[in-house]
Formats: structure tokens, sequence, C-alpha cells
């Protein structure tokens, strides 16, 4: 079983607005209403992928049916642990005049020392052993990053796979933990080793230093938008794109599909060579930003893009 669990968890509200400009007045068309987050967005296309998952997380009382109800009829099963406070919205909007995208993101409510240790305990009541738990998101206000890598700690000492997408200060000390993956972007990888990144070129020769250093990490699941994703590992290097340019209708939630793309292959053990799981994780990706819908990808699509790859061995 895929354990993903979400912290901070999100409604996620997609506009449509045509010559959008700050300070004007512009007619909005909504696209939808999601119940959403890193975590959730995986979860939602795992279960897409026929791919069983148990979603976990905080989400507010208010907010607690609409986010169970929108896994009805999924694989995934709901396991949210209910606060007090509401969930917070995140609003895209999407210029297909401009060709932009505008992300507003609010930071969300504080979350306790005790309800996060209670959340924790409820985690690990529930996993076990050939189960793979991962984080995704950000860690919610009042959450000090030690708590969330003590709980990273005692689910590596049970011996269960585990791994995340991670971002904000995280990033700065999960070096020295034997996560058996983690997802991060250019500019999360540049965190995680304390330099600025300019160029693609850069940063895989980062990512290639990175591996031969002293790092724990078993696993790099990198990617850098345009130039496509990468599986970096101790023994091999593949990195995959798309190999003629795509019709892009928004990129919310790419990073979430190609991480559920990697979990999908790894959980059915079908794919478990590195090349394979590059292909799968990169080609979900790209159905994703196909889709003006967050967290909706299309197996057809999955299949075409898995045809059509460029891919290259690096190591």
């Amino acid at each position: 079983m895929i354990y993903c669990v979400g912290l901070n968890p999100a409604i996620d509200k997609v506009l449509l607005v045509d010559n959008f400009t700050i300070g004007s007045h512009r007619r909005v068309k909504v696209v939808g209403r999601y119940a959403a987050g890193k975590a959730s967005n995986v979860a939602r296309i795992l279960s897409i992928l026929g791919v069983k998952s148990s979603l976990m997380g905080f989400v507010g009382q208010k907010d607690y049916r609409f986010f169970v109800e929108s896994f009805k009829g999924s694989l995934v099963t709901p396991l949210f642990s209910q606060v007090d406070f509401p969930v917070r919205v995140n609003t895209t909007v999407i210029d297909s005049i401009l060709n932009t995208e505008t992300h507003l993101r609010e930071e969300g409510e504080v979350v306790t020392s005790s309800d996060y240790l209670r959340f924790e305990k409820y985690l690990l009541s529930k996993i076990n052993k050939g189960d793979t738990v991962v984080f995704s998101g950000s860690i919610p206000v009042g959450i000090e990053p030690d708590l969330l890598c003590a709980t990273l700690q005692k689910i590596i000492d049970m011996g269960i796979r585990v791994g995340g997408d991670f971002n904000g200060k995280i990033l700065e000390i999960i070096n020295n933990l034997p996560l058996d993956f983690i997802k991060p972007n250019r500019d999360e990888f540049s965190k995680l080793i304390g330099v600025n990144i300019n160029s693609h070129d850069e940063l895989v020769e980062h990512a290639l230093r990175f591996l031969n250093s002293e790092t724990k990490i078993k696993k790099i699941i990198l990617s850098d938008g345009r130039y496509g994703a990468g599986i970096f590992t101790a023994d091999e290097v593949f990195w995959a794109k798309a190999k003629s340019s795509i019709e892009v209708k928004s990129t919310v939630g790419a990073g979430d599909a190609l991480l559920a793309g990697f979990l999908g292959g790894l959980e059915r053990s079908e794919l478990l060579e590195i090349k394979g799981m590059i292909k799968t994780a990169v080609s979900t990706a790209l159905s994703s930003i196909c889709s003006l819908e967050v967290g909706v990808v299309k197996l057809a699509e999955i299949a075409f893009f898995r045809q059509n790859l460029s891919i290259s061995r690096l190591k």
C-alpha cells in the first residue's frame, strides 16, 4: 500500500481569465474547484493508473466531507485527521491569450505540536513493512522541520520505504536521512545543495556530483520544466523528455504526476529498472500538462508518450 501524506492540503481553484492584468476588472471562467495539495494530486493520479493508496493529512472539519467525497469511486482511501481550522485555498489564473499562469498560494493555518504528534501516532499505527510512505508538499506553520525528520527516521527504523516531494526549510536537513527517494525540481534541488543553479547543464552536473557525495538518499527524481526529468542513483542515471513540442494547457500538478508515475511503477514492480521508471514517470507528467484539470491524466496519452520520448543515459 502507498500512503500519500500531505500535512498542508489545499483546495485548488482554477480560473480562466483572458488578458489578465493586475489592477484591472476581467470576466472569469471557473475551470474547477478541487480537493488538492500535492499528496491529494498524487493519490488521485495513482488511482487513474490503477494503483490503490491511502491519503492522510490534516483537513478542517468544515472541509472534511468535501475532501472525502472528492475521492468517492476511486482507489483512494481517505484517512484524514480533522482539525478546527479551514483548509487553505490556492488560486491559479490561466490566461490563454498571453499564455501565462499566475499562482496565488495561501500559507495555511498554524498546526500545533500536539496535533502533529497525534497525527504521527495515527500514521505509524497504519503502516507496515512492504508499504511505501510518500510525503508531499509544504510543512504547516507551527511544525518545525526537525519534527518531521524525526517522523521520517521512525518510519525508516520500521524498515518501511519512505520518501517525498519536500520543499522549504526541511530541504536543508534531509541530506543525512537514508530516504528511498526525493523528487525536487531545479529550485528545490538548488536549496537542497545550497548552490544557485542557472542552467539545465549545471543542474545535471550538480546532481551527478551530489550522488558521489556523502548523501544517504538513494534515488533522486529530478525535474526541470521543459527540459524533462531524470532519475539519479549511485549506479545509473537516465534523463527523459518529449521528442517534440506539446501544447501545454496547465503545468499545475505536473510534478505530482511525475511522482505518481514513478510510484505506480514501483508499486506494481513491473518497471523496476531505472529506464522503465523514468519513462512511466515522464509520460504521466506529460499527460497531466495536456489538461486544465488538476490531478488528471489519460492512460492513452501515457501510452503514446512512452513511445515518443527522447531518453539519454547519463551514467
